[in-house]
């Protein structure tokens, strides 16, 4: 279910009567799938946004921003908090860093944007932004430590060097910090070592470093991806809806004005 943004991206911006009766179904049947979760005290047996409960999370909060039902918001608040109930620090490191294991079987532990704290913080800030108080309850100081890491094994956007950078550029935008900017270009610059030059073109390689890559995922076009939102902060994330984040951040303060 985490990934299912994506099918909710995509009928917020075809948005009729028709679609939004889809919305309303999908969003209907999701809710009713985590109450049975809850009532069961069944675990999410993947963490993360792509397959865990802060990529649904991430799902009610857009609906709630749109179409104001304070359920989906509150079923975005309880899988959220499922989600940082999941964080453990690394054996024998003091700096107090949490990290999201893979899954309930698999401890390994990450940065990255699919499986790991980088999609996790991407969410958090969103949510912080437009909430204005922090519903990590005082998680995320130690979950950003997990971004400062010196170097990678891939280059990719959901387990590479790329998909770190832009949550790195989601903090700068979200919590204007100019530290988050200055480690992003410094991911940037650090992606020269991975570039391949040949016949007068430039590849990167693919996860697990056998092959040349030009897909979002794992090559080429989420590294240019990243580099791009690097030039243009503005610019949002793929698979985001920064603009209804935008739109309704302005409209809540507007609406809290005195006249």
């Amino acid at each position: 279910m985490g990934f299912c943004f994506c099918i909710i991206k995509y009928l917020f911006q075809k948005y009729n009567e028709l679609v939004d009766s889809i919305r309303i179904e999908i969003i209907t049947y999701v809710i009713n799938e985590v109450k049975l979760k809850k009532e069961k005290n069944v675990d999410y047996q993947v963490y993360g946004l792509f397959e865990g409960a802060s990529g649904i999370s991430l799902v009610f909060f857009y609906d709630y921003l749109y179409s104001k039902d304070k359920n989906s918001l509150n079923t975005s608040l309880e899988l959220i908090n499922y989600e940082l109930s999941k964080l453990e620090t690394i054996n024998n490191c003091n700096d107090g860093a949490l990290y999201l294991p893979f899954s309930k079987k698999d401890k390994r532990k990450s940065t990255y944007f699919a499986k790991g704290t980088g999609g996790l913080i991407a969410v958090l800030v969103r949510m912080n932004y437009f909430l204005n108080y922090d519903v990590s309850n005082g998680k995320l100081v130690n979950i950003l430590k997990t971004l400062d890491i010196p170097l990678f094994v891939n280059v990719g956007q959901f387990y590479g060097a790329s998909g770190v950078g832009d949550t790195l550029l989601d903090c700068y935008k979200f919590l204007n910090e100019k530290s988050y900017l200055d480690k992003a270009n410094q991911i940037a610059e650090s992606l020269n070592t991975y570039l391949i030059f040949k016949k007068n073109k430039i590849h990167v390689p693919s996860d697990g470093l056998d092959k040349c890559s030009y897909d979002y995922a794992t090559g080429l076009k989420g590294v240019l991806n990243f580099l791009e939102r690097l030039d243009n902060i503005a610019l949002g994330r793929r698979f985001f809806l920064d603009e209804i984040i935008e739109v309704s951040k302005y409209e809540k303060n507007i609406s809290e004005i005195q006249i």
